[in-house]
C-alpha cells in the first residue's frame, strides 16, 4: 500500500484512541485525588503521542488538542503536588497559586 507521498504506509500502534484512553485515565485519576497518578499519565500520554501517526488532518488536530490538555494537566497537578508538600511555606503557596492563574 502507498501513501499520499508515494512511500509505504506504516501501521503505528499509537493512535488517537489509544491516547484518549491515557487521557481519560489521567482525568478519572484527577477527578478521584490521585494527582500522583494522574501526573503520570497524562505525561505517558504526551511521550506516546510524539510517536504517534494520525490517520488524517482531522485526527492530527485532536492529537494536538490533547497534548495541550495534558501541559495544562502535568502544571495543575506539579502545582498541586508541589502545594501538598508540607515542607513549603505560606509564601511558597501564595506564589505557586500566582502561578497556576498566570499559566492558564
Amino acid at each position: 500500500m502507498i501513501n499520499e507521498f508515494g512511500g509505504p504506509n506504516t501501521i503505528s500502534l499509537v493512535n488517537l484512541e489509544f491516547l484518549k484512553s491515557i487521557y481519560k485515565e489521567g482525568f478519572s485519576q484527577t477527578t478521584s485525588g490521585n494527582f500522583s497518578d494522574a501526573l503520570t499519565s497524562f505525561q505517558k500520554c504526551i511521550q506516546h503521542a510524539a510517536i504517534s501517526a494520525a490517520a488524517n488532518l482531522d485526527e492530527e488536530t485532536e492529537i494536538k488538542k490533547l497534548i495541550s490538555s495534558c501541559v495544562e494537566y502535568i502544571i495543575a497537578m506539579k502545582t498541586e503536588l508541589r502545594r501538598r508538600d508540607k515542607a513549603v511555606t505560606t509564601t511558597e503557596q501564595e506564589n505557586l497559586a500566582l502561578a497556576w492563574i498566570m499559566s492558564t
